[in-house]
């Protein structure tokens, strides 16, 4: 079928828009006059609608200085604010003597991460570098260059310092949460990740990556229990720091595996009994009993403590006739609801 696309044009051209990328489409053109319509004109080949793509945009910034010795560098850099519409596949360092106009590419290969250490300088003589980024369609122009740094070991380090505190981070319970700070020192800090004192390893659950000034973790969460506080500590020959921040987990309440429910609960006649419910769940869920078709709610002989860890029934004095039966405990928030049924017998 044939669609209208604007019947008031008075010029040549005009641009279509709202088009769907790779579909074929055709365009005809029809004049009008105040005798009539002429009969359409139609393209004669189909268009097909596609995101051009271009090389990419250079880092915005120069790179920074990390490091330097009397015969090498360490640099780090942002990525591009536009891929050009290909992804960025790897970039490439440009240095110079200050002494000179000639900059020199100093990697035959591509580099496919932000931060590089370059080597084979020569002692006491002054750099400047930039950086090229690279797509599947090209070059990049060049970055602004990095201030002059002269090659030469440095009289005294600097201590690892924060830059960018580890902010808490909520995600949901089965995907992945990223915890990320930035430390920077001289020499380059060594990063290590704790939890609990415990020092965490590179695995499928956890991974660790940096680009010599943003050190980030990643926790593949598969359990409420990955929630809670990681801390970043960073080391070199002349000082330490570290941050934490605290991991939250949302998921929908369930009963905790770990602490299974009883088939029956017993009570002796005139005894205190409890009831006491573990789960797992974020938000912290509403919690609420039941006996039989009636609400609970605290008295003189019931009391209910609800915790983000658990939910705790006491009933004082317990008699058959008045206790005994069935007991539903129901928990709910913003991603589902769970309930158990608790058979309660008095002796």
């Amino acid at each position: 079928a044939w669609y209208t696309i604007d019947s008031r044009v008075r010029g040549t051209s005009l641009v279509v828009k709202g088009l769907k990328e790779n579909v074929e489409y055709h365009f005809r053109v029809s004049a009008e006059n105040q005798f009539g319509i002429s009969k359409p004109l139609k393209s004669e080949e189909p268009v097909i609608p596609k995101t051009p793509l271009n090389p990419p945009e250079p880092p915005s910034n120069p790179p920074e200085v990390l490091d330097v010795t009397k015969s090498s560098v360490s640099l780090s850099w942002s990525r591009p604010k536009d891929d050009g519409g290909s992804r960025v596949t790897g970039y490439y360092i440009e240095r110079k003597e200050t002494s000179t106009d000639k900059w020199v590419r100093h990697n035959k290969t591509q580099i496919t991460t932000t931060m590089y250490t370059v080597t084979g300088l020569v002692p006491d003589a002054e750099y400047q570098f930039r950086i090229i980024a690279q797509n599947d369609v090209g070059l990049s122009e060049t970055s602004p260059a990095s201030e002059p740094v002269v090659c030469k070991d440095p009289f005294a380090g600097e201590a690892p310092g924060v830059r960018k505190e580890m902010a808490d981070v909520t995600t949901k319970l089965g995907e992945a949460a990223q915890l990320s700070c930035q430390i920077v020192g001289r020499p380059l800090p060594d990063i290590k990740w704790y939890r609990f004192g415990k020092e965490l390893i590179q695995s499928r659950k956890y991974k660790m990556s940096s680009d010599g000034r943003t050190h980030t973790l990643t926790v593949m969460t598969e359990e409420q229990e990955d929630e809670g506080v990681y801390t970043c500590i960073a080391t070199n020959e002349v000082g330490e720091v570290e941050t934490s921040s605290k991991l939250l987990l949302q998921a929908a309440p369930q009963f905790h595996p770990g602490y299974p429910l009883k088939e029956k609960y017993y009570g002796a006649v005139g005894s205190t009994l409890r009831l006491h419910v573990m789960y797992i769940g974020r938000p912290v869920p509403a919690m609420t009993w039941f006996h039989g078709q009636k609400l609970l709610q605290n008295s003189e002989s019931i009391t209910i403590e609800n915790t983000e860890h658990y939910t705790h029934l006491v009933m004082k004095n317990v008699q058959r006739k008045t206790h005994a039966g069935k007991y539903k405990v129901q928990l709910s928030n913003v991603f589902g609801t769970v309930d158990a049924t608790l058979d309660v017998e008095i002796q």
